[in-house]
């Protein structure tokens, strides 16, 4: 609602007048023009709060604590909560104060809420709702979609009392607003549905009383869901944040004991009608069956759900199927969240059921996708959150963790960080198995995003355990990438090819895999290298280059053939032999075809050495020809390494000569060669 500042009457009448009242009149005329400017002021500074202005919402509120108006301790208090708890995300220190004043507040409405003036008490109310407000503090503290802090359950004691006082605002505001609500229904149905008796079902009159009839029972349903939102939190983890569950949980089993009959026969007779309605009714259901009340079995409230996410949308018009969208999603994550708090081994495999047909139903065109800001998005997270929680109640932790990493590497989605949450708070899993399982090939470009995810959980752990399961996870994540990029075009594999490797590599060798990092560079290198042209052109150009010098994605490639022989390096120096020398020369051999300004002298010389040590003396002479034409200066080395070679060949052919003509004719040219270079 817009708020414009006008001069009060009362000030008129003062101007007016003040010549004939009397002077104890005119102090009374004058203190209610104070108090009605202070309440106008309080509107301003209040709207520039809501509107997020940060800057003259702070001016503006200092003005108002200068300008000395009556009874104004309230008024300011609540202006600095208020301003401290709209702009908490941009100033963390702006977190504790909003903390401590809404705590003021909270106990004085306890205790006399007449005391604060109006324009406070209707800021408090939230614009009419004041059960919604205190559902988003409490939800604050205890979000659904978080898990609990390490040290939430040594809150200081003046923390937990005021988590236990809103937990009873919660409950007795709840209660408050469903009376009035259910009230209205009661109304409603005595004075309006009976017409309905008289109507034609196709009569217009008919379908407005019958909208007219659900949307009233939705609105009471409504206030039990919204407060639901946080008590189930309350009841399935309040000790983890603190907070006793008893007195949660008692209200809820004794509404929904009350109501009972009451909701099923709105959603029975009205639900199919009104699937909001239904939607939010079956939720309330699934809580009273974990209440254990009589009357309700929990395979009528799943199958009432699953009617909900199975209802086909094509027969409603365009402009409300996103709306509708939203209450099936908001369906699908209350069966997995349901499951999940019923707990048992048979409701976590009803909990991952539910999750593996939302994911087929995605799969044939549920226009949802993780990797966007809209709330769809949100509540797709949500139910990816939930489902890792699922995979954690069943020991298979590698699931739970590439779901997490999955929402986490979707940047635009509101619940991206809270997925990077549940990440470092999953507990090192023994019965979880990730390595040695089958690889299974994915999309490559997904994949590196959840590995990127993973490692940098691994960075900021504190845990070594936890920082080697979130690597072995991305190492898992890559494996089955590189089988994905067999099926890439071109175009797509020139692009993700080198990132990739690199990233590959890099993993394994951090686990201490040097072997299989090693490989993975080579096997990188070798894809790279075989979309080179021997002899780049411009009809023919190296994909990586321009005019011979690295493009964007190049540096990728030339960072990760620098990279990939010190992998091989450090295999050779961990386990030299054959086998570790002939793995650490074709990389260097790969490296030199790619990125030949980055073997180096010594890099070269190595691998005539080693290339030497191996037995394969005309690549190793053949480098010795290349190093001493790249480097003039270290003519006399090369000259002397290429006589031991040839000498080293000649010894190394004698003895098959006499009876293989064609080792006969290498080590006689072996031994011209090394005449003349003698």
């Amino acid at each position: 609602m817009r708020t414009f500042l006008r001069r009060p009457a009362v000030a008129f009448l003062v101007g007016a007048l003040s010549g004939i009242l009397a002077p104890d009149l005119l102090a009374v005329s004058a203190a209610v023009d104070r108090v009605s400017a202070r309440d106008q002021h309080f509107l301003a500074v209040r709207s520039l709060i809501d509107r997020q202005l940060l800057v003259p919402a702070e001016r503006q509120k200092q003005e108002f604590l200068d300008a000395g108006y009556p009874d104004a301790r309230w008024c300011a208090t609540t202006l600095d909560w208020f301003y401290a708890d709209r702009f908490r995300t941009v100033d963390a220190r702006l977190i504790t104060r909003a903390d401590a004043l809404g705590r003021a507040l909270l106990a004085q409405e306890a205790a006399d809420p007449l005391v604060l003036p109006q324009v406070v008490r209707d800021l408090r109310r939230g614009v009419g709702s004041r059960l919604l407000r205190l559902v988003n503090e409490l939800g604050a503290i205890i979000d659904p979609n978080l898990p609990a802090p390490p040290l939430g359950r040594d809150a200081p004691v003046a923390e937990r009392e005021h988590r236990q006082l809103l937990v009873r605002a919660v409950c007795e505001q709840a209660a408050q607003d469903f009376a009035l609500a259910a009230g209205r229904v009661a109304a409603f149905e005595r004075d309006q549905e009976p017409l309905l008796d008289t109507l034609p079902p196709n009569d217009a009159r008919a379908q407005k009383l019958g909208f007219e009839a659900a949307s009233l029972r939705f609105e009471a349903v409504r206030v039990l869901f919204q407060a639901h939102l946080v008590l189930r939190e309350v009841i399935t983890r309040g000790g983890e944040f603190a907070i006793d569950a008893a007195p949660a949980q008692a209200f809820m089993r004794d509404l929904l004991a009350k109501n009972l009959s009451q909701l099923n026969a709105w959603e029975y007779v009205w639900g199919d009608r009104y699937l909001p309605l239904k939607t939010e009714a079956d939720i309330l259901l699934a809580e009273a069956v974990r209440q254990k009340l009589p009357g309700i079995e929990a395979a009528e409230v799943e199958s009432s759900l699953y009617q909900v996410v199975d209802t086909d949308l094509r027969s409603f018009p365009a402009e409300v199927r996103p709306q509708l969208i939203e209450h099936q999603l908001t369906a699908w994550a209350s069966l997995m969240r349901w499951r999940l708090e019923l707990g048992t081994d048979q409701d976590i495999a009803r909990g991952l059921e539910a999750w593996t047909q939302l994911t087929e139903r995605l799969g044939s065109g549920l226009p949802v996708t993780l990797d966007a800001a809209e709330h769809r998005s949100k509540q797709l997270a949500e139910c990816s959150i939930l489902a890792a929680r699922l995979f954690v109640g069943r020991h298979d932790g590698e699931s739970a963790r590439v779901l997490l990493a999955e929402v986490a590497s979707s940047a635009r989605n509101p619940l991206a960080a809270n997925a990077r949450s549940w990440l470092l708070a999953l507990k090192p899993d023994p019965q979880c198995g990730a390595w040695s399982d089958p690889p299974v090939p994915g999309d490559p470009e997904k994949l590196l995003a959840i590995a990127n995810v993973f490692i940098q959980q691994a960075e900021v752990t504190a845990e070594p355990q936890q920082a080697r399961i979130c690597r072995m996870s991305a190492a898992v994540a890559l494996r089955n990438g590189v089988l994905g990029l067999a099926n890439q075009d071109d175009a797509r594999l020139i692009a993700l090819a080198p990132a990739f490797f690199e990233r590959y590599a890099s993993v394994l060798s951090n686990l201490g895999m040097r072997y299989h990092a090693a490989i993975a560079a080579e096997e990188g290198l070798r894809i790279i290298a075989n979309r080179i042209p021997e002899h780049p052109t411009k009809a023919a150009p190296d994909p990586w280059r321009s005019d011979g010098a690295w493009t964007g994605p190049g540096k990728a490639v030339q960072r990760f053939a620098r990279n990939s022989v010190l992998y091989a390096q450090h295999l050779q120096e961990a386990s030299d032999g054959p086998g570790t020398r002939r793995l650490y020369e074709r990389i260097l051999l790969l490296v030199q075809r790619i990125s030949p300004e980055d073997t180096g002298r010594s890099v070269a010389w190595n691998l005539i050495l080693s290339l030497a040590i191996s037995g394969d003396f005309d690549a190793a002479l053949a480098h010795a020809a290349s190093f001493a034409a790249t480097y003039p200066d270290e003519s006399t080395r090369a000259s002397a390494a290429t006589i031991d070679l040839l000498m080293r060949q000649v010894e190394s052919l004698a003895p098959t000569a006499a009876a293989d003509a064609a080792v006969r004719t290498k080590m006689e040219q072996a031994s011209r060669d090394l005449a003349a270079a003698a």
